[in-house]
């Protein structure tokens, strides 16, 4: 994936989750960090790791039935959308939505 500066792209600095989610779903986002189509929820290999035998789990939070979630069952590592975006790239939240933002083509 080609390096990008963060700071150079001009986007809203407070730019949120839903703003996000207004154009794209939070299944799009996890596939395309995944690299493959998730139309089903199950288990895949882990984008945190090198991983041989699939162990990074997708589901809908239980609670709020709107979120989806992962967990990465090597690491112990969960969260949404956001957070795995965190992870993969050593981003803050901040980064990670600008990051986001732009992999999905919503840059203003």
């Amino acid at each position: 994936m080609k390096e990008i500066n963060l700071d150079s792209i001009a986007f809203n600095s407070l730019i949120t989750r839903e703003d996000i989610l207004k154009s794209v779903t939070q299944e799009d986002v996890f596939s395309f960090y995944l690299g493959e189509d998730i139309s089903s929820l199950g288990v895949y290999h882990s984008p945190l790791r090198e991983d041989n035998i699939p162990s990074f789990a997708l589901y809908f939070h239980r609670i709020n039935r709107n979120v989806l979630m992962f967990k990465d069952f090597a690491t112990g590592a969960c969260g949404d959308f956001v957070v795995l975006v965190m992870k993969m790239f050593d981003l803050s939240y901040g980064e990670a939505m600008k990051k986001i933002a732009f992999d999905m083509g919503l840059s203003q």
